[in-house]
């Protein structure tokens, strides 16, 4: 695959959670969507080389069901390796929960901060330890959603 600086990884875990606005956000920002689905067999790459962001979207699985969604394992790899690398990386609902067992956070209910002041969802993101996945410029148009 030739990469140009504006490529992202985007990873679909299920069909039925796509890229949908984030890939018009992405267009609009003019960053390059390529998106692997395990799910469908896709292979994850083996590393981020040419990518210049990563995005990890949602699904109904468990964080933790590596025997039933074999990539889960390759994705918290490449999640760590986005760290390693100081990349743009967005882990939106599953991909968050992926992105706190990669960095060794715990995956648990969420009760302070949620945005209704009660508890959060199962699989509710606390990061223990690192705090380094940031916002950055790459994915500052998100911001409003």
């Amino acid at each position: 695959m030739d990469a140009h600086p504006s490529d992202v990884l985007v990873i679909e875990h299920e069909a039925d959670c796509p890229p949908r606005v984030l890939a018009d956000v992405l267009a609009e920002a003019g960053l390059t969507l390529h998106l692997h689905r395990p799910h469908r067999g896709d292979q994850l790459p083996m590393d981020l080389g040419p990518f210049e962001g990563l995005v990890v979207l949602g699904g109904g699985m468990d964080a933790r069901d590596d025997a039933e969604h074999p990539w889960l394992p390759q994705t918290r790899r490449l999640l760590a390796l986005a760290l390693d690398r100081h990349l743009p990386t967005l882990g939106i609902c599953l991909g968050a929960q992926l992105a706190a067992s990669a960095l060794e956070g715990r995956i648990g209910h969420c009760v302070a901060g949620h945005p209704g002041g009660g508890p959060g969802p199962a699989g509710g993101l606390r990061p223990a330890g690192d705090h380094r996945l940031t916002a950055s410029a790459l994915f500052a148009a998100m911001a409003c959603w």
